[in-house]
């Protein structure tokens, strides 16, 4: 039976903890090895009535590493607000670590984000759940309708399309996949009368290629692509991309977007 310490219990039972359904995922930190390796674990982790983990992954995967006894406490009614709230004490939960929880659960939409993004991880998870809700750059956070569950896919064959023909421009383009490039590229590509095949060698033979390389601004990104899309476009004037720019914000796209990718 394992030793009462108060209301801290002691063992080095390791088997008998389990992670909490939908937790975040546990990183290894290195301090917190090194601490618990010369002083043991000084916090208790937390856990419910079935031993699942609330509070403290991290400190039980070291302990358990070190083979350091486990200190833990038990709350019966942990709830999955508690855990986020226990976390806010160490470390913020992440956008992925809330994408995580809901695919844990089972809600479909984020399981397909989260099978993307494993099969796309160059595109940083951010930019990709802004995008597939069908918001771009102006739109305003999206933050808290993915922390509260409420992540969709505004189109997802349409997105699965612009996925691959992203990934297209990349490869054509030799340019590394950074958020600026994405949303950059996100913005051109639906814009209604863009003929978006034609922009990577509209670049290529231009000399702007090598300025986009390891460039981090997206407005920068953003001009330099449009205007040598326009300048290089042969067809209609009235196709040609119209913007605008004010207070150093992000380029405004004047010209029609598509209603395909965004909700506008």
């Amino acid at each position: 039976m394992d030793e009462v310490v108060g209301e801290i219990y002691i063992t080095s039972g390791y088997n008998q903890f389990s992670s909490f359904k939908g937790n975040r995922r546990a990183e290894e930190r290195r301090t917190l090895s090194q601490s618990i390796q010369s002083n043991g674990m000084l916090v208790p982790i937390i856990v419910n009535n079935r031993y699942e983990i609330g509070d403290g992954q991290a400190r039980y995967l070291a302990a358990k590493k070190m083979k350091k006894p486990i200190l833990y406490r038990v709350v019966s009614d942990i709830t999955f607000e508690d855990i986020i709230e226990m976390n806010r004490t160490t470390h913020n939960w992440k956008l992925s670590d809330y994408v995580h929880r809901y695919t844990v659960e089972g809600n479909e939409e984020y399981d397909k984000l989260t099978n993307l993004h494993k099969k796309n991880s160059h595109i940083p998870l951010s930019a990709m759940a802004r995008t597939a809700m069908g918001c771009n750059s102006s739109t305003k956070s999206v933050v808290k309708p993915i922390h509260l569950g409420d992540f969709k896919f505004y189109n997802y064959s349409a997105y699965l399309k612009y996925i691959s023909d992203y990934n297209h421009f990349l490869e054509v383009t030799g340019l590394k996949s950074y958020e600026q490039v994405f949303m950059a590229y996100f913005e051109l590509y639906t814009v209604r009368s863009v003929n978006i095949e034609k922009l990577p060698n509209y670049l290529i033979k231009s000399s702007v290629l090598d300025e986009l390389r390891g460039n981090r601004s997206q407005t920068n990104i953003m001009v330099k692509m449009i205007k040598v899309y326009n300048a290089r476009h042969n067809g209609n004037p009235q196709n040609k991309i119209r913007f605008e720019i004010k207070d150093n914000r992000l380029p405004n796209i004047l010209t029609e977007k598509s209603r395909e990718l965004l909700k506008i």
